[in-house]
Formats: structure tokens, sequence, C-alpha cells
């Protein structure tokens, strides 16, 4: 197999996935940069300039207040052939897209959905600046913290609300080249039984032809593609502890869970039982336990009056277990972890707005701005209002 060609950075290959992975940097492109297909999604925010997005053989040009997604069969590098261009780069894991789709139905539709569009939308001033403070307080914590399981979920649904908001601007269908139609097409049936031959049939042209473009596209032949797409699909559904292995070799298009087996294990050197042990050791799998329903909850609903035991009563557990199960996911017990993630949300509206103080702690769920002051001050060594003046300066 050709190892990382005509790619530099992350290998289509790449060991190192993990699917609730994100990072996000700012970065200042001042050149053109390499050809890529990564193994994650990725998202651009244009801050400041003008680049050329050159995307499975086509040119778009993007400016500041613009944002585009793009997903793992792009084939895509940034021209530039004036200033350089200042951006934020989010890239994440597909395993992020899919928190919300483990049965089969729903996950297909998320796939063709995501596959029908190179999604490019502009931005409000107003969204501009919020989406800049977000993706700047991520990548703080991620710095400070190391892991941001919670503010990754909420970029990427933020982002993701952003664009069903709006009309999605380029429609990828109309102007495609074909090694790009069969990379697309890969993507969006690997769940079925495709043979190079069946896939040439689709689009009328000789299986030589088909091998022949995705070859010099990627580098890699029509039956290596087709197992990266499946193996990387299997990844971020082994989060999910309530899919079996055989309901994920089925969705992924394996007859069966020892030829499931075999193609992960070649690629990824484990087994997928092997794969999703260390997820587990890693806090990275959903539904293994009450407790990640109960984070979840608790988050979401984290600006509302809430007490463990009214919280217990909702999720119909104990009130020892869902202390015990926050504490084990966060380290915090149930009080500290609500006031944790108020003040997260406090953060990013002292940044992102003018807001008074005292609306503020109104928002994330305090009677006072005395208390919210208090416990802001404890968590990030300043109160409320140095904190939205230094944002404010920076800005």
């Amino acid at each position: 197999m050709t190892e990382n060609y005509p790619y530099v950075s992350t290998n289509y290959l790449s060991s190192q996935y993990r699917p609730q992975e994100l990072t996000v940097c700012e970065e200042t492109v001042a050149r053109t940069t390499p050809t890529v297909m990564r193994d994650e999604a990725e998202i651009l925010v244009i801050l400041e300039g003008a680049v050329t997005l050159a995307l499975n053989g086509h040119d778009y040009p993007l400016a500041a207040g613009q944002v585009v997604q793009l997903l793992p069969y792009h084939v895509r590098r940034l021209v530039v052939t004036g200033a350089p261009v200042r951006l934020y780069r989010i890239r994440f894991s597909l395993g992020l897209l899919l928190l919300g789709t483990t049965q089969e139905a729903s996950y297909l539709a998320a796939l063709q959905d995501i596959g029908r569009f190179v999604p490019i939308i502009a931005l409000k001033p107003r969204q501009q600046v919020f989406l800049a403070q977000f993706c700047a307080e991520v990548a703080y914590e991620q710095v400070q913290r190391q892991e941001t399981g919670s503010l990754n979920l909420a970029l990427i649904s933020y982002v993701m609300a952003l664009y069903e908001s709006q009309a999605k601007s380029l429609a990828l269908a109309d102007c495609e080249t074909a090694p790009y139609r069969y990379l697309k097409y890969l993507q969006l049936h690997h769940q079925a039984e495709l043979t190079l031959p069946s896939v040439a049939a689709a689009f009328g042209v000789p299986a030589a032809s088909v091998e022949a473009a995705l070859k010099q596209a990627t580098g890699y032949g029509f039956g290596d593609l087709l197992d990266q797409v499946r193996i990387r699909n299997a990844v971020g559904l082994l989060q999910f502890q309530g899919l079996s292995l055989r309901q994920i070799a089925a969705v992924c298009g394996y007859t069966s869970v020892g030829q499931f087996g075999r193609r992960f294990a070649r690629l990824r050197g484990c087994t997928p039982a092997g794969f999703r042990r260390t997820l587990a050791a890693e806090h990275q799998v959903i539904g293994q336990s009450a407790g990640w329903t109960s984070a979840c909850y608790v988050f979401a609903h984290c600006c509302e009056p809430l007490t463990l035991p009214g919280v217990a009563a909702v999720l119909h557990c104990s009130e020892d277990a869902l202390a015990r199960d926050l504490t084990a996911l966060f380290g915090l017990s149930f009080k500290p972890l609500v006031t944790f993630f108020r003040c997260q949300i406090g953060r990013l509206l002292l940044q992102a707005t003018d807001w008074p103080v005292a609306t503020i702690a109104r928002r994330v769920g305090y009677d006072s701005g005395q208390t919210f002051a208090r416990n802001f001050r404890k968590l990030w060594g300043q109160t409320p209002k140095q904190a939205q003046l230094a944002a404010h300066r920076g800005a």
C-alpha cells in the first residue's frame, strides 16, 4: 500500500484517530498548502483575508466571515496568491457527528445529508464574533485542561446549528470530476456489498477507469479505499456500547464479524473489541453506564434550578448512584459540576457579548450576580467583569 502518497500530515489511515477527538487552532496561512485528504472532518473559519480552496478538482474563493465544512473524501488544499489569510481550523472526528445517530437508518441518513453539499456559509457579524470567541475558548481550554469533551461537542453542535439555519451555497454534485464522484460514492454507499465492477457499472465506465482514477487521485486502490471508509466509520460507531460488533459490521458493509475483525486488525493493529476496551479506558465509550446520560442531562439543564434529588428522580436512579457516576466521569460531585458548567457558559457569554454581569448571571441560572461572581472567581481567578474587559480589549 502506498504510504502517505501524495498527502502529508495526517494520513488517511491515521492510527491516532479517536471518535470524540477535536482540535482547534488559529493559523495564518501565508503560502499554498500541500494537498491532503484526512481521517477527520474539518471546518475552516475564515477570520481575515481571502484564499482559494482547491477542492476535488475545483476552485472555490473564500473570504472573511465564511465557514466551510470538509469531509474525509474531500481532497483539498488552500491556494494563497496574495496577502496571508487568518483562520481557525477545527478538526474533529466523525464520532462527534455520530453521537445522535446510533440507529442504522439515522446513521445512513446522516451520511447522505452531510455528503450532499460542500457547505459554505457566510456568517453575520455577531455570529462571526461569537464563533471566533468560542473557538478561542476551546483552544485555551485544550491547553489548560487537555480534556474538553463537553466543549468539543458544544462547539460542533453550534456550528452545525449555523449550517441548519442557512442555505448551503454550493451543491457538490453539480461540479465534481470523476475520481471525486467515486470517492463520495464509496463514502455514501460503503454499507452495500460494493465491488469494483458494481461501482463502475453505476457510473457506466470500465472498472479499470475507476481503479486508475482512484489511484491517481489518492494513491490507493479501490479495495484499500473501501476498507478505509468502512473502518473509519466503524471506529466512530465503536464508541456506542449499545451497538454489538455484529451490528457495527453489518452497518459498515461487512458480511460477517470475522471479516470485519480481520480488516479492522489489518488497518488498526488491534481487534474491534480491543479498540473498544481502549476507548472505555479513556472514557470515550457512550452508554457504558448511566453516568454519561446523567452528565448530558446536567449539562443540558445546568442553567435551570437543579437539585441532586430532582435530577435523580428524572433519571430514575438513586442519588448515590448519580453522584458516584458524575464523580467518576468528571472528578466533581453534583453541585460543583453544575457550578462548573454554569461558569463555562457564563465565560463564553462574557467574551462574546457586552451584557451586564447580572444579566449573564441570570442566564446561567444564578439568582444573584454576587453568587455568580464568587463562583466564577474561584474557578478562573478573576471576576466576571475583569474577564469581560480583558476579552473585549483583545477583540
